[in-house]
């Protein structure tokens, strides 16, 4: 951020994967409440023992910001959303929630897991980023104006911008976002994580997912990164990509 300029607001949401005990499998692990078709879903079908409503209840307690949680595609695999704020205390509580989420999955007697793709049949678990930047009067400045600046998809010019800067340090974002050889088995078609560097209105596929809210709402969401990323470089690395295409084209 220069004197002048723009400041980012970054809302971190991360996968992980609940694991019991089991003697039978090679690692003493595996996937808690094994069930299909219980994606997006709350309540005791996909989550038999309460353990994302316990989860967010301490989470609150701790001051950590999770502001929703659901069961993901994978068995046992559930994802939380953490609430936006700066880009360092977006990171910080990211770091804080991943330290929380395991130490109570201990207490259950479980294991918690962010990495990448821990289990070979079943999807990964991503570390996703969503990105807006305020003015100094604290204005959404993704949002397209009605004074010409919006496009055809309602985004501002600065909002252009911000995801050609992705977009071109995609390949520098990728060894930042998924840092060990696990990370790379999250890839592919039809798996929800991005292969190709591109970008999408509301495409889940898409590494720059643009979501369908405006207004204050309007923002990016990276999907490249894996649950193991440094929260810290994750973050740094976005922000850097988006100010250094806002400082070219200023």
């Amino acid at each position: 951020r220069t004197a002048e300029g723009p400041r980012a607001v970054i809302g971190p949401e991360l996968e992980y994967y609940l694991c019991e005990r089991d003697a039978s499998s090679a690692t003493g692990w595996s996937p808690y409440g094994r069930a299909p078709g219980n994606v997006y879903s709350a309540g005791l079908r996909g989550d038999p023992d309460g353990h994302l409503l316990r989860t967010l209840r301490h989470l609150k307690g701790l001051g950590i910001g999770a502001t929703a949680g659901n069961r993901e595609f994978g068995s046992g695999q559930f994802e939380i959303n953490l609430d936006h704020s700066a880009a360092l205390d977006a990171a910080d509580r990211a770091f804080r929630f991943k330290s929380a989420v395991k130490e109570i999955a201990r207490t259950e007697g479980r294991l918690a897991t962010f990495m990448a793709r821990p289990f070979n049949e079943e999807g990964g678990s991503g570390f996703h980023l969503h990105l807006s930047m305020v003015d100094a009067d604290d204005r959404n400045v993704f949002e397209g104006r009605a004074d010409g600046d919006a496009d055809a998809h309602g985004l501002s010019g600065t909002a252009r911008h911000a995801i050609a800067g992705v977009l071109a340090h995609a390949p520098a974002l990728t060894a930042l976002l998924n840092p060990t050889i696990n990370s790379y088995k999250r890839f592919g078609p039809d798996t929800l994580a991005p292969w190709l560097i591109d970008w999408g209105l509301d495409n889940r596929s898409a590494m720059v997912r643009v979501p369908p809210e405006r207004g204050d709402g309007t923002r990016l969401e990276l999907r490249l990164g894996d649950a193991t990323a440094n929260p810290y470089l994750a973050v740094a690395g976005m922000v850097a990509a988006v100010g250094l295409c806002l400082l070219y084209t200023s």
